[in-house]
């Protein structure tokens, strides 16, 4: 049986860049041993003889050609952006390392 303790919540939290109170903690402990004792019960359904599906609908991806067509001159496509260093599109910093990175 899976038992998951707190400094396994922490660590993961830490990695996540999340901060949890104790008692959150305490609260994501027991939801993840849940969890993890559910999947090692779906371990011992017996599934032989069950053929494999993939795919409910039978639906299949078709992917076109990768062919080279005409695009668009540079100064046409840069025209209406905002900040461009060069032929790059500037833009905002989105990812931001905060505490511990």
């Amino acid at each position: 049986m899976t038992k998951i303790n707190v400094d396994q919540v922490n660590h993961v939290a830490k990695l996540a860049f999340l901060k949890f109170d104790e008692s959150e903690v305490a609260e994501f402990t027991q939801s993840f041993d849940k969890i993890l004792n559910f999947v090692e019960q779906l371990d011992t359904v017996d599934v032989d003889g069950i053929e494999f599906l993939d795919n409910v609908s039978g639906n299949i991806n078709v992917m076109r050609n990768d062919d080279e067509t005409r695009t668009l001159p540079v100064e046409e496509l840069m025209a209406n952006v905002p900040e461009r260093d060069g032929n790059y599109i500037k833009v905002p910093t989105i990812i931001d390392k905060g505490e511990g990175a």
